[in-house]
């Protein structure tokens, strides 16, 4: 049998696809496949009544990282043509020879390739994409009511920066953090990913399912902004918003988001 670096790009696929495939089975994960080759998926899976498809990828070790293209490649009279699965896919199912393990990454998070760190950089910067948030079992099922692992790892990177001690949970928990303060107090902790949107930042209200009883903190992290901000769970019932720009008309309920920001509230606003 041919090793894994002598094998055509089509049979190593192929190989990763069988390896994802049986790792899928021996977790008790429905899977189906398409018949054909007309999907751009390889793979359809199933949790709680809910389908998401996959595109199988194989990643590469090297440089204390897992390295895998987000394109599909192909080959024509003019040379070798690229494809983004951008709306085709829900997830890259990502299997790495090397360390035996399988990550699942969502399709808006990866441009042409992907690098997942497993060692700490010579230089460290708030872009890292850490391995083991991505790790498969620790993302499955998909949870459609946090923020994404790219903005955790942004989150815990900005915290980090401030000094705060932070824990992961290693099971599935309505919160993804535990922030802790200074007098030992630990503080379940959502993470949302704001967006600007007339004038104000909204996020996803969802974690409003889980009251203040399973999350006390939510924080909120603005891409455009590049802001992170502090909102105390039993702040709101449903839904919240903070304002960036003036209103047209003012009124005594604003919640202005330069009130909200983080190092203006923590750890006071917890204590």
């Amino acid at each position: 049998m041919d090793s894994l670096d002598e094998m055509p790009s089509h049979r190593k696929g192929d190989y990763t696809e069988v390896v994802v495939l049986a790792e899928l089975k021996r977790r008790g994960i429905p899977v189906s496949k398409p018949i054909g080759d007309n999907e751009r998926y390889d793979l359809v899976v199933e949790a709680d009544q809910k389908f998401w498809t996959l595109q199988v990828k194989t990643g590469s070790y090297r440089d204390d990282g897992i390295n895998f293209r987000g394109v599909s490649q192909h080959t024509n009279a003019s040379g070798n043509t690229y494809k983004s699965y951008d709306g085709d896919v829900d997830f890259f199912a990502v299997y790495c020879h090397e360390l035996g393990s399988m990550y699942l990454v969502p399709e808006e998070e990866v441009g042409s390739n992907m690098f997942l760190r497993t060692a700490e950089p010579s230089q460290r910067h708030r872009n890292i994409n850490w391995a083991e948030e991505y790790e498969f079992d620790r993302n499955w099922p998909p949870d459609e009511t946090t923020g994404s692992s790219d903005d955790v790892s942004t989150v815990v990177d900005m915290l980090d920066e401030r000094g705060i001690t932070i824990h992961k949970p290693v099971t599935r928990e309505t919160y993804q953090l535990l922030l802790e303060a200074d007098d030992g107090t630990r503080y379940r902790t959502a993470v949302e990913h704001g967006t600007i949107n007339g004038g104000r930042i909204r996020f996803d209200p969802t974690c409003a399912v889980a009251g203040p009883d399973a999350i006390d903190l939510v924080l909120v992290y603005s891409t455009e902004l590049d802001t992170l901000h502090l909102v105390r769970r039993d702040e709101y019932n449903t839904a919240i918003s903070l304002r960036v720009a003036a209103p047209e008309q003012w009124n005594r309920d604003i919640n202005w988001a330069e009130e909200y920001e983080f190092d203006a509230r923590w750890p006071d606003v917890v204590e």
